[in-house]
């Protein structure tokens, strides 16, 4: 599932700005921005740190910090909608 995920992914960056471009290479080599990660780490283990967490990825370029975000939060809600996926 995870080489049709990433194929998916790689056949879409031309649609996107250079930046998130840059962190959804990184994500598909398993690596990821530490605020990013600390948010997502939060929202799933400790509740009292995500509005902290959301704060600083908020802060990441113009919009791709709140771009990020959102997509957290899609992945989130899927995983939580749809446990057999993962």
């Amino acid at each position: 599932m995870l080489h049709e995920i990433s194929a998916g992914v790689e056949g879409h960056l031309a649609r996107t700005t250079s930046v998130s471009g840059h962190f959804l290479r990184a994500a598909l080599e398993g690596r990821f921005h530490t605020d990013i990660a600390d948010a997502a780490i939060a929202s799933l283990t400790a509740p009292t740190r995500i509005s902290a967490a959301v704060q600083r990825v908020s802060l990441i370029g113009s919009t791709s910090g709140t771009d990020a975000l959102y997509g957290l939060s899609e992945t989130l809600n899927t995983c939580v909608c749809v446990p057999s996926l993962f």
